[in-house]
């Protein structure tokens, strides 16, 4: 008889890298595994329609106000009573996977992407009372987790500093079957591509800038930016009183088809962010053989090789310059972009996230 797993996860509402990772996970263990997910918040229309077809997700709902907040932490952590492991995903869900651990004597496997003190949220923005408090809080909830997962050294150095804790290494997986380049009709005109949630810790300002660097010098280029969130109509606004915005387009939200032909028909894949913990996107990109320029912290440090699948920069004017060298060097585009599938594909696959999952998962369930 297969070992139930469940996974718990704030939400399902987006089409993010720690839904991505989850659900992956699932599909390609599930004749290992019975697995069930629940959440506070699910709307399959916007998280990966393609991957959550086939599994069973179970929304609990959270409130605003504290008691209702409560109520959904601990709703969430009676879930776990009749399943053999617990793999808790981002905050809160790990509150409730840790309480539910304590009632029913579970194990927990907790995949942190980002510990809350470095989640930006969090970031300059808090008391340091309040940020004690914070730490004070989630301290108090690991001491039921087994085994904490990181999704990169830089994650795992942050998990170190903020609770003290030892991780493992798993790197988020990409499907290199599916993203691959696409041979599509060329154009003259030079096109770069980001695409992200839209949010203002991602440097959407820092990427206008840039852009305008860039054109500047490289007037036959445009911008395309993908993606959806809070700060999509504040970046609107700002775009329509510029004379650049007629380069730049606002393509909102795209299915996972479309953005792999942007990737294949793009010349340069931008990623502007600081001190993002991991960095699904600039993978994909890799895997499309689409070049990356992106600033030299967070994951894109250990994600992207410096001078060899793409550049890593240390200001926006460094950051433009790189661009305009590939635009106007096809031939070392192209370069970086072969070494970059090669890269991508030998270190950042589904398969090795998946293999090392179910060792950790065997690891645990054996020794109950």
């Amino acid at each position: 008889m297969k070992k139930k797993i469940c996974i718990l996860h704030p939400s399902f509402t987006q089409s993010g890298g720690a839904e991505r990772k989850l659900l992956l996970i699932a599909e390609n263990l599930k004749d290992k595994y019975d697995f069930e997910f629940f959440c506070f918040d699910f709307d399959k229309t916007s998280c990966f329609p393609e991957l959550i077809k086939n599994i069973n997700i179970t929304s609990v709902g959270y409130s605003n106000n504290p008691f209702g907040k409560f109520l959904s932490l601990i709703k969430l952590s009676l879930k776990v009573k009749n399943f053999d492991l617990i793999h808790a995903s981002n905050l809160p869900s790990n509150i409730s996977a840790s309480i539910g651990a304590f009632l029913f004597k579970k194990k927990i496997l907790w995949f942190c992407n980002e510990p809350i003190l470095h989640m930006d949220g969090t970031k300059g923005k808090n008391t340091i009372f309040k940020l004690f408090f914070l730490k004070y809080f989630e301290n108090l909830f690991l001491k039921n987790i087994y085994i904490v997962v990181s999704n990169s050294k830089n994650t795992a150095k942050n998990i170190k500093l903020a609770h003290n804790l030892n991780t493992e290494l798993i790197y988020s997986g990409v499907d290199t079957k599916i993203f691959k380049k696409q041979i599509l009709s060329g154009s003259s005109v030079k096109k770069l591509f980001f695409i992200s949630r839209i949010e203002k810790h991602k440097n959407l300002d820092g990427l206008i800038n840039i852009f305008k660097l860039v054109e500047s010098r490289f007037s036959n280029v445009e911008l395309y930016i993908a993606g959806d969130g809070s700060y999509l109509k504040t970046l609107k606004k700002k775009l329509m009183s510029t004379e650049i915005s007629k380069k730049i387009f606002i393509m909102g939200r795209i299915s996972e088809t479309e953005k792999i032909k942007m990737y294949s028909k793009s010349d340069i894949f931008l990623f502007p962010v600081f001190d993002e913990p991991l960095g699904v996107v600039p993978m994909e990109s890799m895997l499309c053989e689409c070049p990356v320029v992106a600033f030299n912290s967070g994951g894109p440090m250990e994600t992207i090789l410096d001078l060899k699948t793409g550049f890593l920069c240390t200001s926006e004017t460094e950051f433009s310059n790189r661009i305009i060298e590939l635009l106007n060097d096809p031939i070392l585009a192209k370069t970086l972009g072969m070494q970059g599938r090669v890269w991508a594909k030998n270190n950042f696959s589904v398969e090795q996230m998946v293999d090392k999952t179910d060792k950790l998962y065997r690891s645990l369930l054996n020794n109950n």
